[in-house]
């Protein structure tokens, strides 16, 4: 029932996607006026400066880590084996591959799946070596977490994210028929796949 609603709402937000690029491509047709004044209004600079500021703090925790290092080690090293434990006893990949091999997609996901649990089993296992480094060798942790700890800063990453680009919105006012064209037949062949 779930699967039937899921994809019953996938193919109906397609078939309103599909809706809003006929309407836009009709009006880059029509009224290309209405389309720049539209971005015009809508072209406001947004900084994202102090969202990422954050980012660029370097925060300290191996003072705590390595203070309880006992205690908190047993704890992660519990989480980490019983997360194991519940994965090889309780996670049935098969169901969830039997499910999926119906779709047109399945052998994707099933590709996907797959990696994500030998992702999920190489972490888990990490984690508990790592735990048991510290609970038992922690000087040993602290030289492997000074060799592999640098400081990465984000501000160089995030800095394209500070400007903005007119270019594309130029290209496609200035070529509006073929736009609207493309989005009229894009918008078309979806009403024709979801008929």
């Amino acid at each position: 029932m779930y699967r039937t609603l899921a994809i019953d709402f996938v193919e109906w937000f397609l078939a309103f996607a599909g809706f809003c690029n006929l309407l836009l491509g009709l009006i880059l047709i029509l009224k290309p006026k209405l389309i720049i004044d539209l971005n015009q209004k809508m072209s406001i600079w947004i900084s994202t400066r102090s969202a990422t500021k954050q980012l660029e703090i370097q925060r300290d925790t191996e003072k705590f880590l390595f203070k309880y290092n006992s205690i908190l080690g047993w704890i992660l090293l519990m989480g980490f084996v019983i997360s194991l434990y519940v994965y090889f006893t309780q996670f049935q990949l098969n169901v969830f591959r039997e499910s999926v091999d119906q779709f047109k997609y399945g052998p994707m996901v099933d590709i996907v799946m797959t990696s994500a649990k030998w992702i999920f089993i190489i972490f888990v296992l990490l984690g508990i070596f790592s735990m048991l480094l510290l609970i038992f060798t922690p000087k040993t942790l602290k030289r492997i977490i000074g060799f592999t700890d640098k400081w990465i800063s984000t501000r160089l990453i995030f800095l394209p994210l500070e400007k903005m680009y007119f270019q594309f919105d130029g290209f496609v006012i200035n070529h509006n028929v073929i736009f609207g064209v493309l989005l009229v037949i894009f918008s078309g062949y979806m009403f024709y796949l979801f008929r």
